[in-house]
C-alpha cells in the first residue's frame, strides 16, 4: 500500500454498511464502486467532478457488469490512489476501464445520492493564503425583466492563488426574483483552461442554487491563478412591484491542487438592486434616446447615451418576436434586412425602464 494511504478500520468479521461482509483490504474505498461517488465521501456531487479531473486519463481493468446505476458494484482495485487513500477505480464511473468525460454522466444521474459505507477520513493540508472567490454582477442596479451577467472570478493581485487544479462551489440566489428558465452558463476564457481540451466545466442547477465544478484534466496546476473562472446569465422576473435587494451568495467552496492540497478560499458575494417595472415614453433626441433611420432599409441603430441598454426586442404586427438580443451598452445595431416590409414595434429595456417605439421597414 502507498505511503500515507488511509486504511479501513475493519476486522475479518466486520460488515460494511454498504452491503459487503467479511472483507479486509488496504484501499479505503472498499471492494465496491458506487457510480458517481469518485472521492468515496458517501455522496455524489460536484466535488466528485474535481476528483475526475485528478484521475483523468487513468486506465485499469474493465468493471464486469458495469452500469451507472446507484448500487454497490464489485470491482478489484486498480492499485492507483488519490492522496486520501481512495482507489482511482472509483473515478471510472461507467466501468469502461478509462477515466474520461463519459464518467461525468454517472455523477449527474446520481447527484445527491448517498450510501452508508464508512471509512476514516484523512486529514487535509490547507494553503497558508486565503484568496477570494468573487461574484460580480453587471449591471447590479436594474429594472424588472432585465438581463444580468454574473462573472465568477478568483484571486486578486494582492492575494493571488499561487497554484490551483480545480474548484467546486455553490451560488445561491432568490428563486422568486430570477427567471430560472433563463439561466445560461459560459466557461469560455476561464483561467483553468478550455472545456473539452484541458478542463471540465460542470453545473447542476436547483431552485435557488447552482452547483459548479471547474477542474483541469491535464494533471498540471495553473500557477498564479488570478482572473475569470466562469459566468452565467439570468433574467429578472417582470412582476416586481416594489424596489428590492436580492443577494447572490457563494458557499460550499472546495478548491485543490493536483497534489490534492486543499486551498482555503474566502468568498465575496454581490447584491442586485431591483426596481419595479416602469414604462417610459421614448424621447427622440440625441441627448436621451434615438432610433434611426426610421423608416429603415437594412440596419436600424438604437442609441441611448444616458441609460444602459440591457436588451431589445422587435415584434411584428401579430405580436410575434422577430428579433431579440441581450447586451450591455449604449448602442445597438439591428439587422432588419431579412424582415418583410411593414410596421414593427420596438421594445427596449434600459437601466431607466422599458421604452417602446414603432418603426417601419421599407426597402423599396
Amino acid at each position: 500500500m502507498a505511503t500515507g494511504v488511509t486504511q479501513w478500520h475493519a476486522g475479518p468479521n466486520s460488515t460494511d454498511l454498504g452491503g459487503n461482509s467479511g472483507w479486509s483490504f488496504t484501499s479505503c474505498s472498499g471492494p465496491n464502486v458506487w457510480p458517481g461517488d469518485v472521492n468515496y465521501d458517501l455522496t455524489a456531487n460536484n466535488l466528485d467532478i474535481l476528483y475526475l479531473g485528478l484521475a483523468f486519463g487513468e486506465t485499469g481493468p474493465v468493471r464486469p457488469g458495469a452500469s451507472n446505476n446507484w448500487v454497490a458494484q464489485p470491482m478489484t482495485d486498480w492499485l492507483s490512489y488519490f492522496n486520501n487513500g481512495v482507489d482511482k477505480k472509483n473515478a471510472d464511473c461507467d466501468g469502461s476501464g478509462l477515466v474520461d468525460l463519459a464518467d461525468t454522466l454517472a455523477v449527474d444521474l446520481n447527484y445527491g445520492q448517498t450510501h452508508p459505507a464508512r471509512f476514516a477520513n484523512p486529514e487535509n493540508s490547507l494553503s497558508v493564503i486565503d484568496p477570494s472567490l468573487i461574484l460580480n454582477a453587471t449591471p447590479d442596479s436594474i429594472p424588472a425583466s432585465a438581463h444580468v451577467l454574473v462573472n465568477i472570478d478568483l484571486g486578486t493581485n494582492s492575494i493571488p492563488v499561487d497554484s490551483i487544479y480545480g474548484i467546486a462551489f455553490t451560488v445561491f440566489y432568490d428563486a422568486l426574483i430570477v427567471d430560472e428558465d433563463s439561466i445560461t452558463f459560459d466557461f469560455s476564457n476561464s483561467i483553468l483552461g478550455t472545456v473539452g481540451t484541458d478542463m471540465i466545466g460542470y453545473v447542476k442547477p436547483f431552485p435557488g442554487q447552482i452547483d459548479f465544478a471547474i477542474v483541469r484534466t491535464n494533471h498540471a496546476n495553473v500557477l498564479n491563478g488570478i482572473g475569470h473562472l466562469a459566468a452565467f446569465d439570468v433574467v429578472i422576473v417582470d412582476n416586481i412591484s416594489t424596489s428590492t435587494n436580492s443577494q447572490l451568495r457563494l458557499g460550499n467552496v472546495t478548491a485543490l491542487t493536483y497534489g490534492e492540497y486543499m486551498l482555503s478560499i474566502n468568498t465575496v458575494d454581490d447584491t442586485l438592486f431591483i426596481r419595479p417595472f416602469t414604462e417610459m415614453q421614448f424621447i427622440d433626441n440625441k441627448n436621451f434616446f434615438n432610433v434611426y433611420p426610421n423608416p429603415s432599409h437594412n440596419m436600424l441603430n438604437i442609441y441611448s447615451p444616458n441609460s444602459l441598454i440591457i436588451a431589445y426586442e422587435l415584434y411584428d404586427v401579430t405580436g410575434k418576436i422577430v428579433v431579440r438580443e441581450f447586451l450591455n451598452g449604449s448602442h445597438a445595431t439591428v439587422d432588419v434586412s431579412s424582415l418583410q416590409n411593414g410596421m414593427y414595434n420596438l421594445k427596449c429595456i434600459t437601466q431607466s425602464g422599458t421604452l417602446r417605439k414603432k418603426i417601419e421597414v421599407c426597402r423599396d
